[in-house]
């Protein structure tokens, strides 16, 4: 699409503020980022589509795809720490501590983190905790060697947020609300965080992890607006007769042309069925429209006419900029 005015409303408001998602792990729970007007979405004019949308079987009533994403549980908030404990990967490992310190109030850095060895340290100096899990070259699983002292003080500053509360914990808490309405508010997350954690997380930092649960269990839009050609292509086959026409223009990057790649400018589709039904219309069309909120704004309208018996007939959709006169 064209590019949109990135419009920032308060927390109170019914919409929701919208953060640029491209930092990392780091960055994306920090506060003071700056807003970013997102880039019009590129659409690759050498797409190479998923498994699933070229070999359709409908001899089966269902076939597993790469949209069916594992349900995957946080491990308990109230999981301890002890010596010994098997984790079946790094993160899982890192998660579990991340718990531990979340419920106890206690803070840590990491003093060493690669490939074999992940250890870490207490935050304050005279405290003599420390930590460290391994990778076992026998079981390929991650333990817990050694967790020597107790920890000997408590980190009163995050009485409001935790550091280690960061935007993958709370993604992996609030997925299973957003499996069931995608379109919860931010402040419902960080309702929900308060409850389950006791904390109160920043705004920005539930929104990151917001987006984070839906780009996991949905996708994100660049790959949303990739998938769009195959997706036209596939609705003509299937039924036939369906009247499409994408327009796109060609796609830069701070001032660059990116070869191979085109921008989203409006679509225009009409089913078979709606197409013949206008003839037994009244002869007039009303279009209404409504706003789409994310990361690429813009309007998606509806041509509707209605029969003798006042049935109401979507005739044409489409996807543009607003409403205009060249829409």
């Amino acid at each position: 699409m064209a590019d949109f005015d990135q419009q920032e409303i308060s927390e109170e408001s019914e919409e929701e503020t919208y953060f640029d998602d491209e930092d990392d792990d780091e960055e994306d729970d920090n506060d003071n980022g700056d807003d970013l007007e997102p880039e019009p979405p590129v659409i690759k004019t050498t797409y190479d589509p998923p498994f699933h949308m070229c070999n359709l079987n409908l001899d089966y009533a269902y076939q597993s795809s790469e949209f069916d994403m594992p349900s995957i549980e946080p491990l308990p908030l109230d999981a301890s720490l002890e010596i010994e404990m098997k984790f079946n990967s790094k993160p899982d490992c890192q998660l579990a501590i991340k718990h531990y310190h979340i419920k106890h109030s206690f803070n840590y850095r990491v003093v060493q983190s690669d490939q074999y060895r992940y250890v870490i340290k207490c935050v304050n100096p005279q405290c003599l905790f420390k930590g460290s899990a391994s990778l076992s070259q026998k079981s390929k699983q991650w333990v817990i060697g050694r967790l020597k002292g107790p920890y000997t003080c408590t980190n009163s500053s995050m009485s409001q947020d935790h550091t280690k509360l960061d935007s993958n914990i709370i993604c992996e808490s609030i997925k299973s609300l957003l499996k069931v309405d995608p379109s919860i508010k931010v402040k419902v997350t960080i309702a929900h965080i308060r409850e389950r954690y006791n904390y109160t997380i920043t705004y920005r930092k539930a929104w990151m992890a917001k987006n984070k649960a839906i780009e996991t269990i949905y996708g994100n839009w660049e790959k949303s607006y990739n998938d769009l050609p195959r997706w036209l292509l596939t609705m003509q086959k299937f039924l036939p007769g369906t009247n499409v026409e994408m327009e796109v223009s060609l796609a830069y990057s701070d001032n660059t042309l990116l070869q191979g790649s085109k921008s989203f400018k409006r679509l225009f589709w009409a089913f078979p069925p709606c197409i013949s039904d206008f003839k037994f219309c009244k002869p007039f069309v009303s279009v209404d429209g409504t706003w789409l909120y994310g990361k690429y704004k813009g309007i998606l309208l509806l041509a509707i006419a209605h029969d003798e018996k006042k049935n109401t007939i979507f005739i044409v959709y489409a996807l543009v900029v607003g409403e205009t006169m060249g829409a």
